[in-house]
């Protein structure tokens, strides 16, 4: 507790100075979006949305994907764009690392606002179920004996029961 009395924000900054961590993270975000930029010029416009600079540590990139197409497009380019690169950003580099991120491809899709055709009409063919008396009885048995917001959500469900609302399956 002797070093927890207030301090001046004068104070803070001049040892975040001193220790350059926020300066290091700045430098190495500032070459990421760099490495990014020269990544998108040498794509094509198709693929540019599902790739992005994810890292650099240790002399490798990292590169995430969205999907296996633009891995494998990737791939082919791979020693195009270490020397691109090399060449113009970051001459330590000796290898890149490519990966899969499916959560990209949630992300474009969510930004575009776009849901592909094939999605949309998986979701509304999907048959709705019923919740059964039954089910509903054995939902508030366990209910009865568990923690109050286990209780709160198992009730819930075993209401729709009772009102034989639709449930969508998870």
């Amino acid at each position: 507790m002797r070093h927890g009395r207030p301090h001046l924000i004068n104070d803070f900054f001049n040892q975040v100075q001193k220790k350059s961590v926020l300066q290091h993270v700045y430098k190495h975000a500032t070459m990421l979006i760099q490495v990014n930029y020269v990544l998108h010029e040498m794509l094509p416009e198709t693929i540019r949305p599902f790739c992005s600079a994810a890292n650099f540590r240790q002399g490798t990139l990292v590169i995430e994907t969205a999907h296996a197409n633009s891995l494998m497009f990737l791939r082919c380019e791979q020693s195009n764009l270490l020397a691109a690169v090399q060449e113009n950003i970051l001459p330590s580099l000796r290898e890149i690392d490519i990966r899969i991120n499916p959560v990209m491809a949630s992300k474009i899709g969510v930004q575009c606002g776009q849901v592909t055709s094939s999605f949309h009409a998986d979701i509304t063919h999907i048959p709705l179920r019923l919740l059964s008396q039954e089910s509903a009885n054995n939902l508030r048995i366990v209910a009865s004996q568990s923690s109050n917001k286990l209780k709160y959500t198992l009730e819930r469900l075993a209401s729709c029961a009772s009102g034989r609302k639709k449930i969508h399956p998870s």
